[in-house]
């Protein structure tokens, strides 16, 4: 699969440079057999020579048992070939590609993104170009063009918030596999197909930045097109042409309304590339609601949600800030509403404190017109006018209390609508459990607290509704689970 995406890259680096411009054999004796030689490429009513774009070979080599090897740029996938009549289908690991095979010449579109590439078998004449292939392309960026004047660009142009996280890496870097931190970015695009973006992180000082790359942006697969990094750096790494291709319609969250994600691979210039790591981010524009992927299993990770979402990024969405901050700090969150304090460390949400178990170690903020607190059965709760909302609270003092608590997590997978989910908590780990008991409906969800255990080492906490799930999830719990508050 790694190099079906390189040859995806390829290709979509390709449509990009086009668009900036334009501004199966069951016999072995068949005589289809045999590699078709990449001649043109048309994109944008462009047709341009393939070798003027690629630097590798391309070529389709077609062989018996409806086998074949489809070449781009130098990387070479094995895939199965069908032919009915004139019409050719090559599928690569997966990917179907319709196409015309006649007199020696195949004519493909690439992932049927209306780009046709032709190739041409030894011996047989190549189809005359039906435009001009003498064409000048820019070779600088026009900064002075400053207005988005198409839809492509008015789908990236503005500020984004989100996350990013290590996926691999070594030498220096190798435990940073799996951390992440927050981040913002702003992309800047101008008329003629250019433009820039920079993003800083929860560690960077105010206008510092992490990565500053000049980007161009071009047809993808869907109608917002693609951006691909041209010239820039990550913490003096540099990033050069087509080390991005992030296209929204063909990445790991395709699913997910207006996220992208760029992945790359950063090497320390001062350690002769023997520390390295892998990245991913994911980002939505400034201002979106992130709500609907909060509890969405089927993408990379299974908590998708940026670390300071509700105690950061929510209250300033709530309170009117339109675009990003230059620098992700706690501080800037308004004091009231969403779930966010004007303090690290502050209670956050709601007009009123729960101090669990009245010894000042952990607290939570909550809605006082809408729970009140019950000790009645000997457990500490909050508890709706109605008794159809409860939230209980049992903390564990040591690592083998908490193993047990967890323990007894997995034991509820005999009751109906049981899932288990990791999540992150107001920055803290978190296991998460939905199940139905009798009629009744639970969330239960189990904080860790990490370095930051003081007199204990994590909380369970037993949402309750005669309901639904949804009133499990409502926005008064999720205010009160994301206020908690742990004093070492």
């Amino acid at each position: 699969m790694k190099t079906m995406k390189r040859m995806i890259a390829a290709v979509l680096a390709l449509v990009l440079v086009l668009s900036l411009a334009a501004c199966g054999g069951k016999d072995k004796d068949d005589p289809n057999f045999g590699k078709y030689y990449g001649t043109t490429v048309e994109a944008l009513g462009t047709t341009m020579d393939m070798s003027e774009i690629y630097e590798g070979e391309c070529y389709i080599e077609l062989k018996s048992g409806n086998k074949c090897v489809m070449t781009v740029d130098g990387d070479a996938a094995d895939g199965e070939w069908e032919l009915d009549g004139e019409e050719l289908t090559i599928t690569v690991e997966g990917v179907k590609c319709p196409g015309t095979l006649k007199d020696g010449v195949i004519v493909i579109d690439f992932m049927e993104i209306g780009m046709p590439m032709t190739f041409v078998k030894d011996g047989a004449s190549a189809p005359k170009p039906t435009q001009n292939t003498d064409i000048e392309l820019p070779t600088e960026p026009n900064t002075e063009a400053t207005e988005a004047a198409d839809p492509v660009s008015a789908y990236w142009e503005g500020d984004w918030y989100g996350w990013w996280v290590v996926t691999n890496a070594g030498g220096n870097y190798a435990d940073w596999v799996d951390c992440y931190w927050d981040a913002c970015a702003t992309v800047s695009s101008y008329i003629d197909g250019t433009g820039n973006i920079t993003i800083w992180d929860e560690d960077c000082a105010e206008d510092e930045c992490i990565i500053d790359t000049d980007v161009t942006f071009g047809a993808g697969t869907t109608d917002y097109g693609c951006m691909m990094s041209e010239s820039g750096s990550f913490w003096g790494c540099e990033i050069g042409h087509a080390d991005w291709i992030v296209d929204p319609g063909a990445s790991a969250v395709s699913s997910v309304d207006h996220m992208i994600c760029i992945e790359g691979t950063y090497s320390d210039p001062d350690d002769n590339g023997d520390s390295w790591f892998d990245y991913v981010f994911y980002l939505r524009p400034w201002g979106m609601d992130w709500e609907d992927v909060r509890y969405v299993t089927d993408l990379p990770y299974d908590d998708m949600m940026p670390k300071y979402y509700d105690t950061w990024y929510l209250p300033l969405i709530e309170s009117g800030v339109t675009s990003a901050p230059a620098a992700i700090s706690v501080s800037d969150a308004p004091s009231g509403g969403g779930s966010g304090g004007s303090e690290p460390g502050a209670p956050v949400a709601g007009d009123a404190v729960f101090d669990y178990n009245g010894k000042g170690a952990i607290e939570f903020s909550y809605p006082s017109d809408v729970f009140t607190f019950d000790n009645s059965f000997g457990v500490d709760a909050l508890e709706n006018a109605d008794s159809s909302l409860r939230m209980t609270f049992y903390a564990d003092r040591t690592e083998e209390d908490m193993q047990i608590t967890l323990e007894n997590y997995e034991s509820y997978s005999d009751y109906e609508d049981y899932s288990i989910q990791n999540v992150m908590i107001a920055g803290y780990e978190a296991v998460q459990i939905t199940y139905n008991c009798w009629g009744d409906y639970y969330v239960d969800t189990y904080i860790k607290f990490g370095e930051d255990a003081g007199e204990y080492c994590g909380i369970s906490i037993s949402v309750c509704s005669y309901n639904s799930f949804d009133e499990c999830r409502s926005s008064a719990v999720e205010s009160v689970l994301y206020s908690i508050r742990v004093i070492n």
